[in-house]
């Protein structure tokens, strides 16, 4: 499993919000804008039901609204999977049906223009 970014603050590492550490995280390291990603490869298409987010540690750098899409090649699928979703310190994004995809990405659908985007640990769950 594998994780980039459109942004990243120095030392962090999109590696860091998939390595199971509360501890570390990933980040910007700049303002939010429309459209700042964040994609998770998982090498082979998965089954899952549910993807959670945490963002404890810098609870003042949540998204105001997070879109989810799901593909098996890297590009967009269309419309996103979940839309809109409201950021939280602690996200759980449930499905429905079970869901096939090899990349989850996350991209900010409205911001908080005055702070950053963190990511302290993203799991999905199968």
């Amino acid at each position: 499993i594998s994780a980039t970014a459109s942004s990243t603050f120095g030392s962090s590492s999109p590696k860091y919000a998939i390595d199971g550490i509360a501890g570390t995280d990933w980040t910007t390291g700049l303002n939010q804008a429309l459209g700042m990603s964040f994609t998770v490869d998982m090498k082979t298409e998965q089954v899952f039901f549910s993807i959670e987010i945490d963002c404890l540690n810098t609870p003042t750098d949540i998204p105001n609204l997070l879109d989810v899409s799901l593909s098996s090649d890297g590009t967009s699928s269309g419309a996103p999977a979940k839309a809109a979703v409201k950021g939280a310190t602690k996200m759980v994004l449930t499905f429905s049906e079970p869901q096939v995809a090899r990349y989850i990405e996350l991209s900010l659908a409205d911001i908080t223009p005055t702070q950053w985007w963190r990511i302290d640990e993203l799991r999905v769950k199968q």
